[in-house]
Formats: C-alpha cells, sequence, structure tokens
C-alpha cells in the first residue's frame, strides 16, 4: 500500500530545518541538480529583471550559508546554468 505524502515535523524551528536538511540531502541520490535562482525582491530592480532576467545557476557549495528566502530549482540537467 502507498503512503501519502510526509509532513514535516511541527516540533519547532529546529526540527523542521532537520527535517528539509535530510529531504534535499537525498535529491544529488536521486540525480537531482541544485539550481539558485536570484531572489531579490527589491521594487527598484524589476525593471532590470524584466529586461535582463537571471538564470537558475549550479549551486556548488551545498545548502548551508542559503538565506531564509532562497529559491531553489532542481533539475536532473548537469550543467551550470539552465536557460
Amino acid at each position: 500500500m502507498l503512503e501519502g505524502p510526509r509532513r514535516a515535523p511541527e516540533h519547532g524551528p529546529a526540527s523542521r530545518s532537520a527535517y528539509f536538511a535530510a529531504v534535499l540531502d537525498s535529491l544529488p541520490a536521486c540525480g537531482f541538480h541544485s539550481f539558485l535562482l536570484a531572489n531579490d525582491c527589491q521594487e527598484h530592480r524589476y525593471p532590470d529583471a524584466v529586461l535582463q532576467p537571471s538564470w537558475p545557476v549550479l549551486l556548488r557549495a551545498g545548502y548551508m550559508g542559503l538565506k531564509d528566502l532562497s529559491d531553489l530549482v532542481f533539475s536532473r540537467t548537469d550543467v551550470d546554468y539552465l536557460p
């Protein structure tokens, strides 16, 4: 019998953080590469972002040190950036 999706533990931020870290760490074993998408929501940057969008860039250093509001993209494509 198939199980439904697992939910993150609800015992505080530390346990949720460990849960999501375990999920993120398991993706490379499944053939996924992690890409970081620039996330800058400052109002004055919108015109430039529309004219010159940034592409997701391969995340080589792992997830440590990422900002809380980082946008990640997962792909099985092994390239330096996703067009």
